[in-house]
């Protein structure tokens, strides 16, 4: 259901009922002043976690095999290296493919 068909074409509209006096910017307690950054020393000194440095637990991490030229097709591909690899998983959708490896819940060093 459109909002056209909610409204059945009339309008809707409200008006205030007593004047509006805006606040002072002298009370702006927020609005135009400094604020401090509670997480800077942690982005500085690399304490901050971002969602790469993050994977809950079983979660896989793929690389995508692409193509070395925008627009090419895959032909063919030798992935029996990477099948025999403990833990490695290739997965092969079409033109897609992507090895894939449990990783373990670590923080990732930069």
């Amino acid at each position: 259901m459109s909002y056209g068909q909610l409204t059945e074409g009339k309008r809707i509209e409200r008006k205030l009922s007593a004047p509006v006096t805006p606040e002072r910017v002298a009370t702006f307690t927020i609005v135009g002043k400094p604020a401090s950054r509670r997480d800077a020393i942690d982005k500085v000194t690399g304490k901050a976690k971002y969602a790469g440095d993050i994977a809950p637990a079983g979660a896989l991490h793929a690389r995508i095999l692409r193509p070395p030229a925008h627009g090419a097709s895959l032909t063919d591909i030798d992935t029996s290296a990477a099948e025999r690899v403990p833990g490695v998983r290739v997965v092969r959708d079409g033109d897609l493919v992507a090895c894939c490896t449990r990783i373990a819940m670590k923080r990732i060093a930069r």
